[in-house]
Formats: structure tokens, sequence, C-alpha cells
């Protein structure tokens, strides 16, 4: 008897958030402009957990080479820059994806009308609450707590050692080592020079210290093993 019960109770669920589901879909379809850029139509959404685990297409989610290798696809077929792409679990959404230049940069800059979804940033959360997972009144205290770092005068600096930190690169470790200009140089991991380009960059910019290519021991190319060289004091 109560397996019974428990089995009419979550059938009935299930029509409810069905019929619900429907009638959310419909009234999105509905609306003339999503029929005109309408792209896929899929069962999670595409910042869901369950669409970033999937690797290609799906009827399931929009996977995460999707967006990469059949974007432009969506675009071709509604004639618009702008395409979108239909969910229904756990409600029916519409997700907009955008490639016009002009209206990317009024979604960004308006923060009033178009404020990102702080939910997808709640593993940011574990550091405490800060400018990248807030919105909001909230995000504008951290932004005025940030804003003296981020000033153009300093990103200015930042973007200056940053290009002659990397051209050193060029210099110090491929000129000196007599690599001919004609010469195809194939980095197998670019994980290791742009680990030290990142820190370099950091120490350069925060403590005005350029530190020499030439010194680096590059035989260290591990991130899951410890390096006997590299001790804490």
């Amino acid at each position: 008897m109560a397996a019974q019960l428990l089995w009419t109770l979550g059938l009935g669920v299930l029509v409810v958030w069905a019929v619900k589901t429907w009638i959310q879909y419909s009234a999105l379809t509905d609306k003339a402009h999503i029929r005109r850029i309408r792209g896929l139509t899929t069962i999670f959404a595409n910042g869901s957990n369950v669409s970033m685990v999937l690797r290609s297409s799906s009827t399931l989610g929009l996977g995460q080479t999707q967006l990469w290798f059949n974007i432009r696809r969506w675009y071709e077929t509604s004639g618009w820059d702008v395409s979108a792409a239909i969910s229904f679990f756990p409600r029916a959404k519409v997700t907009y994806f955008v490639s016009d230049p002009a209206l990317l940069k009024e979604i960004t800059s308006s923060r009033t009308e178009f404020p990102k979804s702080t939910e997808q940033y709640d593993v940011l959360r574990f550091f405490g609450r800060n400018i990248v997972t807030e919105e909001g009144e909230e995000w504008k205290k951290y932004k005025k707590i940030c804003a003296p770092a981020f000033s153009e005068r300093n990103n200015r600096l930042v973007w200056d050692y940053a290009l002659r930190i990397i051209s050193d690169f060029f210099e110090e470790v491929w000129l000196l080592d007599k690599v001919p200009s004609d010469t195809e140089v194939v980095i197998e991991d670019f994980k290791i020079p742009s680990t030290q380009f990142t820190l370099r960059i950091i120490v350069a910019a925060s403590f005005g210290q350029l530190l020499p290519w030439r010194t680096v021991n590059t035989s260290y190319t591990s991130f899951s093993k410890p390096s006997s060289e590299i001790k804490l004091p």
C-alpha cells in the first residue's frame, strides 16, 4: 500500500512538472524573436553539470565541445548573429548565444539589464564572497574595494611587463640557444612556460623584480609530482 502510494505521488509530481514545463516551453516558442533565431532544444541547460560532463553533440545537453564545433552552423541556419537554445530541466528556459561584437559589448557593459548568473560561481565562494561571485549592490561594494588595483595605470604596467617578459623569453631562451629564425619551435606542453609567464608577470608588476630566464630549471615539468629542488623554508 505504501509503495503504491509513493508510486502514485511520484507519478503525480512528474505529471505536474511535465505540464508546467510544457506551458513554459510553449510560452517561449510563441515569441516571434525566439522562433527566428531558435537553435537546438535539449533536456538539460548548457550551464548544468550534466552538460558540462558531455563532450559531444547530444539531446541531453549541448556538451563541452558543441559550442566550439557547431555554433557557427547555428548562426548560418537562422541567419542571425544570435542563436537561442531551449532546455527543459529543471525548468523550461532559453539560453542566447551571441556573436555580434557590438551586442556583446552592450550585454557585458550593462550590469543592470543583463546581470550575470551568480549560481555558476558558487564554487568560488569557498574562498569567500568576492567581485566575481556577486552581483548588484554586493558587486558594487567589492568593485569599490578592487577599483584602485585595476586602474588604467596599473593595467598598462602589467601589459608592458607582459610584453617585456615574453620578449625576454624569446631572446634569452631561443636566441641564445641559437635557434635559426626559420626553424619551427614546438612546445609539447605549454602549461610549463605559461605558468612561468604568469608568475613572472605577477612578480614584476607587484614587486618590480624581473627574473632572468636563463636561471630557470626547465627539467621540472610535472604538476603531479613534487620537485626535489623546490622546498619551503
